[in-house]
């Protein structure tokens, strides 16, 4: 089938928007034919879902909303919080498998977090595995150990090569038929449906891409943008593929008092 489009929404601590301009980007990006919204902030979840399910028997019809926790680490209570919020999926890591259930209960799917075959077939041998995500450095080698009836999609970071890598991956009869684009909407009205724009059309149609906002180093990646920092060349990616998300970052700075650094350190994630 045709190559999906899904976006991140992840609010910078600096973003003006209010309720209400979240509720009409939620809309617009609807009507771009974005095929999912993920974000981690549960209070955008909630309103995000709210805006889409106001679209049920319209056209285009409500798009999917993914709770995409740091780590894709939630536990048990944030899950709940999450479903009660309106997601409709919640993304996990292998290590949590026991925590299925609870999403189930919650009537969300789970979508794997993998990053090698063997975290795919941990998922499979215990029934679980339907959707996974995976980087888009993995994706050549992990799709083709995906089971027939599963969804893989692969993600790609804004501003870092991530249309030439999309279209790259999505190339041919087995290439990937999901991407999600990480951080491609921050609260900003000035970036954020015009790159939504661009991203979905640059990745589905065979157009040359050019895209430019005057300002552009203003509205993204100045305020350390982790992604964007290390550029596009290969060895820039590699590096990148090391480090925390750019998410993980931003929730250490909004949070008083920071993040666990050695509990992560202990699930084996290199800072």
């Amino acid at each position: 089938g045709a190559l999906t489009v899904s976006l991140e929404y992840e609010r910078e601590a600096k973003s003006e928007y209010t309720e209400n301009d979240l509720f009409v980007l939620s809309m617009q990006l609807r009507k771009i034919k974005c095929a999912a919204l993920w974000t981690y902030r549960l209070e955008d979840l909630s309103i995000i879902s709210k805006e889409q399910k106001a679209a049920k028997g319209n056209f285009p019809g409500p798009c999917p909303v993914i709770y995409y926790p740091p780590l894709s680490t939630p536990d048990k209570e944030q899950i709940e919080a999450a479903g009660k919020a309106g997601a409709h999926a919640v993304v996990l890591t292998c290590d949590l498998l026991h925590l299925a259930e609870t999403a189930g209960e919650q009537n969300m799917e789970v979508v794997w977090d993998v990053k090698s075959v063997e975290d795919i077939t941990r998922v499979v041998d215990a029934g679980h595995g339907v959707n996974f995500l995976m980087s888009a450095a993995d994706a050549g080698g992990l799709l083709a150990a995906l089971p027939a009836d599963a969804v893989g999609i692969a993600y790609v970071d804004s501003q870092n090569d991530e249309i030439s890598i999309g279209r790259a991956l999505a190339k041919g009869k087995d290439g990937v038929k999901s991407l999600l684009v990480r951080q491609a909407c921050l609260g900003d009205a000035a970036w954020d449906l015009r790159y939504a724009r661009f991203a979905i059309d640059s990745l589905t149609s065979k157009a040359n891409p050019e895209f430019q906002i005057t300002g552009i180093g203003s509205s993204k990646g100045s305020a350390g943008d982790g992604r964007r920092s290390y550029g596009s060349d290969a060895s820039g990616r590699a590096m990148q593929d090391g480090m925390s998300t750019q998410k993980d970052i931003n929730l250490f700075h909004d949070k008083p008092g920071g993040t666990d650094f050695k509990k992560i350190a202990d699930r084996g994630t290199t800072w």
